[in-house]
């Protein structure tokens, strides 16, 4: 196993906890739709919304996440998955891809942060592995005529630093 698995997993493990807690949270709200963007691999749909049948309009631009993004929300009720981000035009930019694919970003790392020093000293001194061009869209673009159905609308974004 690499390392950046291993940092994922121990990561996963501490993430939990804090999932368990909004989970607690958001149960007690009315929430009639989500829309989740920076999907990942689904841990926000999976740990905290938990809510097979509320509407879910999910956004990860990641290609290597994508299958597990998929294969782990099967049983939700996602509405559509999108394979693009979600930014202030409508466009294409370079999405910068890390070892660990949770901190994948379309803004390159600045290499003389502590963070950025403290994940590279963790995954063994590599975190950038390149970059994939990815397609951009407001996000009023993309769901303006699909969310009428819809009037109480929880947005979540975790887009790494976007």
């Amino acid at each position: 196993m690499n390392m950046s698995r291993s940092v994922e997993r121990l990561y996963n493990v501490a993430d939990n906890y804090h999932s368990s807690r909004l989970h607690s949270f958001y149960k007690s709200k009315d929430i009639d739709a989500i829309i989740d963007i920076g999907s990942h691999k689904g841990e926000f749909i999976t740990k905290v919304v938990r809510n097979k049948n509320v509407p879910i309009f999910s956004f990860e631009p990641q290609n290597k996440v994508r299958n597990d993004l998929k294969q782990n929300t099967e049983s939700f009720n996602v509405r559509e998955y999108y394979d693009f981000a979600v930014s202030d035009f409508n466009g294409e930019m370079d999405l910068c891809l890390n070892s660990l694919s949770s901190t994948t970003s379309l803004l390159r790392s600045n290499e003389d942060s502590s963070w950025i020093k403290f994940k590279k000293f963790i995954l063994g001194n590599t975190l950038y592995e390149g970059v994939q061009k990815t397609k951009v869209y407001e996000l009023d673009s993309v769901l303006h005529d699909k969310l009428n159905e819809f009037r109480r609308i929880l947005l979540k974004i975790d887009v790494e630093g976007a």
